[in-house]
């Protein structure tokens, strides 16, 4: 009789020894359930301003010609200027610079500019400015006379470690598009125009 009882104390013992063990197993290999991604992440970029300057006489204060241009294009010597918010979610210490390229040739090296500075508090969707996660930079980019047509400006951040990152933005401008205008009268006669006095 004690050694079924002892047979009996092993296994219920085993059972509870092999069960508990499975329990601690599972609960140490399970999911972590916070949902943090871990290694680096990328950053993102959102343009917060983007104007075109046409010139000194031609662009007095006030005047943005995206209220007239219906398109993204410039001419030579006019400026392509960009404020734009870089988000890390690895903190502001891990973003570095932000440069702007023209096709596949680097051209501005954007200029660091203060997040009090931005004027959209929630940048295009990004959500509200973090000064934690985010910084911001000024890009201003002339447009040179051998641009011509399509060309893709990308915008790319680079990290403290000057290494190039995931985080762009991009946007395809024409330069020094060709122009044609064509005039025609209501009844399909040629244009005349009257003598005119001098002066």
């Amino acid at each position: 009789m004690s050694k079924l009882f002892a047979g009996i104390f092993s296994l219920v013992l085993a059972t509870v020894l092999l069960g508990s063990t499975l329990v601690v197993a599972d609960v140490a290999v399970g999911e972590t359930g916070v949902g943090a991604a871990p290694g680096d992440q990328p950053p993102r970029i959102c343009v917060d301003h983007r104007d075109v300057h046409i010139g000194t006489d031609a662009n007095p204060p006030g005047v943005n010609p995206f209220d007239y241009r219906t398109g993204l294009y410039a001419f030579t010597g006019e400026q392509v200027e960009f404020d734009i918010v870089v988000r890390d979610p690895n903190g502001h210490l891990d973003i570095g610079y932000a440069k702007l390229q023209v096709g596949n040739s680097p051209e501005v090296l954007c200029n660091p500019l203060g997040l009090e500075h931005i004027s959209d508090e929630d940048c295009n969707g990004l959500g509200d400015i973090n000064w934690d996660t985010d910084k911001a930079f000024h890009c201003l980019l002339t447009v040179e006379p051998s641009w011509y047509e399509e060309k893709e400006i990308k915008i790319t951040a680079y990290n403290s470690a000057n290494v190039e990152t995931d985080g762009t933005h991009k946007e395809t401008w024409y330069f020094n598009p060709v122009l044609s205008l064509s005039v025609s009268t209501s009844d399909g006669e040629p244009i005349s125009f009257e003598e005119m006095p001098y002066g």
